[in-house]
């Protein structure tokens, strides 16, 4: 039993490393703030284009557009975090399960020993 654990557990962080979840949910995070950024530099030019003779319709769909693709980056940023989350936390959770299994071999291979 305490193979399997070790085995499911070895095979989840490898799963983690190979995937570079760690990695991804960092760059998701990263590309979101940008756009983010992007969205908020976007909001001043809009708000100057209310005040000259500038195609306000062509800015807001231009804004809208980067706006949408940052509420989307930031949801899969936040998909990707909460996966990597659950991911370790399994891995936690299998970690602490093959301790136990294991001290419980020791201490039964114990008192066989004394018997």
């Amino acid at each position: 039993m305490s193979d399997q654990l070790k085995d499911k557990i070895d095979d989840l962080s490898q799963e983690i490393r190979d995937r570079m979840l760690a990695e991804k949910v960092l760059q998701a995070e990263d590309h979101a703030a940008q756009l983010s950024e992007s969205s908020a530099i976007l909001d001043g030019i809009l708000a100057e284009a209310k005040n000259i003779s500038f195609n306000a319709t062509l800015a807001f769909n231009a804004y809208t557009n980067i706006k949408d693709n940052t509420d989307e980056a930031e949801k899969v940023a936040k998909e990707a975090k909460a996966l990597a989350n659950e991911a370790m936390q399994a891995s936690l959770s299998l970690a602490q399960a093959n301790s136990c299994c294991r001290k419980a071999l020791r201490q039964e291979h114990r008192s066989f020993d004394t018997q």
